[in-house]
């Protein structure tokens, strides 16, 4: 979060605001702000860092639990390095802009998890899983890491869009009868 003076989060703030930093010479990122939420105090605008990750995660079964775990790394060498390609960035706006952060940034979460049923390994390019005629996968998981440092929602609704396409003609018409 960067200190950015008086806020309103009762109004939000811009759709859109991104700050490309393609050639950062550690790796390259994009800052993203989002809406102020009402738990983030007054003068301060969230922002969301993005790299381009490695796919490293993975998901086990627990039989005894009947569920699956989710194993990420929390200190890998890809995620360290886009920590610190993420506070090169802040601390070069800090010094154009005399502004600073308020807090470190936060790199245990992530914002849009990818990946699970990719194109091409579990399903096909219309998001149908092999194997399975009827069942399609429309979401973030078919796209395996990352959408280059961009945020994913876009990619994630054009792939769903498409799916949907093909689903839709494939659904005879009984209306012509």
């Amino acid at each position: 979060m960067i200190n950015a003076g008086e806020t309103n989060p009762t109004l939000g703030t811009p759709g859109v605001i991104a700050f490309e930093h393609l050639d950062n010479p550690i790796a390259p990122v994009i800052l993203e702000a989002f809406q102020a939420l009402p738990f983030i105090p007054q003068g301060l605008i969230p922002v969301l860092g993005q790299g381009i990750s490695k796919p490293e995660g993975y998901l086990t079964y627990n039989f005894s639990t009947g569920s699956a775990d989710l194993f990420w790394s929390s200190n890998s060498a890809d995620r360290q390095k886009n920590a610190q390609a993420l506070l090169y960035t802040y601390q070069r706006l800090n010094q154009a802009n005399g502004t600073n952060l308020a807090a470190p940034p936060d790199y245990s979460s992530t914002a849009h998890p990818l990946g699970g049923a990719i194109i091409g390994q579990v399903c096909n390019t219309h998001g149908q899983v092999f194997g399975y005629p009827n069942l399609f996968v429309v979401d973030g998981a078919l796209i395996p890491g990352s959408t280059a440092c961009s945020n994913p929602s876009l990619t994630i609704a054009a792939l769903a869009e498409r799916s949907m396409d093909h689903f839709l003609n494939r659904i005879p018409d009984y209306r012509k009868k």
